[in-house]
């Protein structure tokens, strides 16, 4: 088990943000302190957040051993052509 560097909790995975290295946070804390896509840091949400309104965010996530990274759409489709051998 690993301990996120924000709120201490143990967690099977951690996540880091290439851009905004802030450490290693736990998926909720992840989220609600970056809440962008690690690569490129297009956020994934919208512009305008609206009270009282539940947003689904889809994105994706690649295991690099210590550390993983949540990406959007575009940059793990860019990853995946670019290392096709390690992203079967």
């Amino acid at each position: 088990m690993k301990i996120c560097t924000f709120c201490s909790k143990k967690s099977q995975m951690l996540f880091t943000h290439q851009i905004n290295d802030i450490g290693s946070l736990c998926i909720d804390c992840y989220m609600q302190l970056q809440g962008s896509c690690g690569t490129c840091g297009v956020s994934f949400m919208p512009n305008e957040v609206k009270e009282d309104v539940t947003y689904q965010i889809k994105a994706k996530f690649i295991d690099m051993g210590e550390r993983s990274i949540i990406v959007c759409n575009s940059c793990f489709d860019a990853i995946r052509q670019a290392f096709p051998g390690q992203m079967a």
